[in-house]
C-alpha cells in the first residue's frame, strides 16, 4: 500500500485499571504504523489514570481525561471526536485487538471505497471461551449486512477488530446514546457495501463488569435496549416497516429462548416467572401481537415444566 492513511484506534475506558494496558498494548503492536492510539478517561475511581500514563512517552499515544463522568456511549463518542484518522477502529479498554487486523482490515477498505466497514470473527476470553462464528461472503452487497442482522435478530458485528471509514463531519446520530449503539452504527453504515474476513480480529473479554451476563434481569433490559435501536433506525429510515417487523419478530424469538433457558438454569420458581414475564409490560416491549404471544408461549412452557417437576408453587 504506497499511501497509508493514518488510522485512529479508540480506547474509551471507565474502571478498567486491570486490562487497559492490555488493550493499548495490542493496538501498538499492531503490524501497520501510521496509527494514533486515542485513550479517553472517564473519570475512572480506580488506578485506570495511572496505567494509561505509563504510555504517555509514546509519541502513538494520545491520551485525555475527562473534567466530568460523560456516560459511557458519551465516552465513545468524545474518543471520535479526538480522532484525525481516515478509518477509525474502536477498542473497548478491557479487549484486545490482533497484531494485523488493522493492516489486513485497511487493505479491503483502500481497495474499494465502496466498504463503509469491514470486520471478522473474534476470539472470546475471560470467563467465557470460544469465539464467535460468523459466516459471510467476503464481500457483502449493499444492504446485505442489514439483511443478515434482520434475520439473526440482533448485531452480527463487534466493535473489537473493526474498522470504519471515518464520516468527514461526525453528524450527531453517529454514535448515539443507547447501550446498543454499536448496533445502530453498523446498521446505519451497512447500507453500503462491507467488506469480510473469517480470521480472528480481536478478542472479546466476558467478566464481571461487562454488560454480558445473561441473567434474567439482564436479558429483560438487553431485549428492550436491542429493540430500541430498531425504533430508532427505523425513524432515522435505516430500516423499512417491512424490516422493522421482521427484525422485532426476529429479536422477540431469540430473547424468548434466552428467557426461557435461563429460567429452567436458574430454577426460577412459577411465582417469579410469571413476574419477570408481567415485567415486560412495564419495559413497554410489544409493539405488535407476535412478541406477546412469544412470551406468553414462555411462561406457559416455564409453567408446565415447573409443575411437572415438583408441583409447588
Amino acid at each position: 500500500m504506497k499511501d497509508r492513511p493514518l488510522i485512529s484506534i479508540c480506547i474509551p475506558n471507565y474502571n478498567n485499571a486491570e486490562y487497559v494496558g492490555e488493550a493499548i498494548q495490542s493496538a501498538l503492536d499492531q503490524t501497520y504504523n501510521n496509527i494514533e492510539v486515542i485513550v479517553v478517561d472517564n473519570c475512572s475511581t480506580d488506578n485506570s489514570w495511572e496505567v494509561i500514563n505509563t504510555y504517555s512517552s509514546d509519541l502513538r499515544v494520545k491520551i485525555y481525561q475527562n473534567k466530568t463522568n460523560i456516560g459511557m456511549v458519551g465516552n465513545f463518542r468524545e474518543a471520535l471526536r479526538k480522532s484525525y484518522g481516515r478509518y477509525i477502529s474502536f477498542l473497548c479498554s478491557d479487549d484486545l485487538i490482533k497484531k494485523d487486523t488493522i493492516e489486513k482490515l485497511v487493505l479491503k477498505l483502500e481497495k474499494n471505497s465502496e466498504f463503509a466497514f469491514a470486520f471478522g470473527n473474534v476470539e472470546y476470553i475471560g470467563s467465557r471461551k470460544g469465539q464467535s462464528n460468523f459466516k459471510f461472503h467476503e464481500i457483502l452487497q449493499k444492504g446485505e449486512w442489514i439483511k443478515e442482522s434482520i434475520k439473526a435478530g440482533g448485531n452480527k458485528t463487534y466493535l473489537v477488530g473493526t474498522v470504519f471509514r471515518k464520516i468527514e463531519e461526525i453528524p450527531e446520530d453517529t454514535i448515539v446514546d443507547l447501550v446498543f449503539f454499536d448496533w445502530y452504527l453498523w446498521l446505519r453504515l451497512g447500507k453500503g457495501k462491507v467488506a469480510f474476513t473469517n480470521n480472528i480480529v480481536g478478542c472479546h473479554r466476558y467478566h464481571s463488569k461487562n454488560q454480558t451476563g445473561l441473567l434474567t434481569p439482564g436479558i429483560l433490559n438487553n431485549y428492550y435496549g436491542m429493540k430500541e435501536v430498531l425504533t430508532l433506525a427505523y425513524h432515522n429510515k435505516y430500516l423499512s416497516s417491512k424490516e422493522l417487523m421482521i427484525s422485532v419478530d426476529q429479536l422477540t424469538r431469540k430473547y424468548c429462548i434466552l428467557l426461557y433457558q435461563t429460567m429452567i438454569s436458574k430454577n426460577v420458581k412459577i411465582k417469579e416467572a410469571i413476574i419477570e414475564c408481567v415485567a415486560l409490560f412495564r419495559f413497554h416491549a410489544f409493539s405488535q401481537i407476535h412478541a406477546l404471544f412469544y412470551f406468553f408461549l414462555v411462561l406457559l412452557k416455564v409453567l408446565l415444566i415447573k409443575f411437572i417437576r415438583n408441583r409447588n408453587f
